[in-house]
């Protein structure tokens, strides 16, 4: 259900009587509220639920006796899911939540998969509910640059680290993170393979922590500044490591700095909105076992066709987000980079 603007909760009441019914989306609804979540949990032979970019009705700002303002109930009307005892997965963005939320989420049994993307209220006391998740292998509780969430400390970190289960962790610009969470994590989560972060909070502390995660093979790092030195050049401890994406123009000057000659394990890398120079690019090709590529330029790089034609790689497969090159370079690119390559055009 994609941008509906009346979306009628008896309407939804309906499809309680569809037994073959297991995925549902509600993607950019408008004007809901909460009859519409009472109608959803419903819908209890759901196994995947995703509830996205919906806008909601504000209710009335309420205050006690003293003029203080209250939790609002807005974030409380998806409570009610906790009746949906088959999800497997359930995926909220942009929705409004509260600790009483998140400990009827965490009450859903057999849950496996959550995200509260960019979801207000995503803080120390909601997280900490999710540490009776107790067969969660996904989570997302990250945010993008305009839509700031409250910051996270120890408290939910530590819960995190009690999903012993958690194999995907995303914390899209999530800077507050410091050596001792990733500590607790790596104490905790021991079956950790896939982290996406920001790379400002990579330091070599941070780093030092995240070797300690023996099945991390998939890493995402976005980074506004300046990375950290000093943990670039650590980054061959990241023994498992063979999925690599970095991403920001912060990273671009760097990229030699990484010991890429003993990234062994590393097949698959993408560099989205780096500045790729040819000595970065030239470092990179030195990664053995490097057979993917995914390069997304800036609108201004020092990179050129040619560059790129006569790196000397073992690649076997070239995608390329166009960027400012024109048709005819791009045709050279898929013409003289070699038979072998596979070149995929974005």
């Amino acid at each position: 259900m994609h941008g509906c603007t009346e979306l009628d909760p008896a309407g939804l009441l309906k499809l309680k009587d569809s037994e073959s019914l297991r995925a549902l989306g509600v993607i950019e609804a408008r004007n809901l509220y909460g009859a519409h979540a009472d109608a959803l949990s419903q819908l209890k032979q759901l196994v995947h639920l995703r509830i996205d970019r919906c806008t909601w009705r504000k209710g009335p700002v309420r205050r006690d006796q003293d003029g203080v303002v209250l939790e609002p109930r807005d974030a409380k009307r998806l409570v009610p899911l906790a009746r949906l005892t088959n999800l497997l997965t359930l995926s909220i963005a942009e929705a409004a939540v509260c600790a009483e939320t998140t400990k009827a989420i965490a009450s859903l049994p057999r849950l496996t998969g959550l995200s509260l993307f960019k979801c207000s209220g995503v803080d120390d006391e909601s997280v900490a509910e999710l540490a009776a998740c107790s067969k969660l292998e996904v989570l997302d509780i990250g945010y993008d640059n305009i839509f700031m969430l409250p910051r996270l400390g120890d408290t939910a970190f530590a819960a995190i680290a009690r999903c012993t289960k958690l194999r995907v962790l995303w914390l899209q610009l999530r800077t507050e993170l410091s050596p001792a969470h990733f500590k607790s994590l790596a104490n905790g989560c021991q079956g950790l393979a896939e982290l996406r972060m920001p790379g400002e909070a990579l330091d070599a502390g941070a780093l030092t922590q995240l070797a300690r995660l023996p099945e991390l093979s998939v890493l995402t790092l976005n980074w506004e500044k300046e990375p950290d030195t000093a943990a670039l050049r650590r980054f061959a401890e990241l023994i498992e490591l063979r999925e690599l994406t970095l991403i920001g123009a912060g990273i671009g000057q760097s990229l030699a700095l990484i010991p890429w000659t003993q990234m062994t394990k590393l097949v698959t890398c993408r560099l989205l909105d780096v500045g790729l120079s040819k000595s970065g690019l030239q470092a990179l090709s030195k990664a053995p076992a490097l057979t993917i590529l995914e390069v997304k330029l800036p609108p201004i790089s020092s990179l050129s066709v040619d560059d790129l034609i006569h790196a000397e790689t073992s690649l076997k497969t070239l995608i390329i987000h166009s960027a400012d090159w024109h048709a005819e370079e791009l045709s050279r690119i898929k013409k003289d980079i070699g038979s072998e390559v596979v070149v995929v055009i974005k």
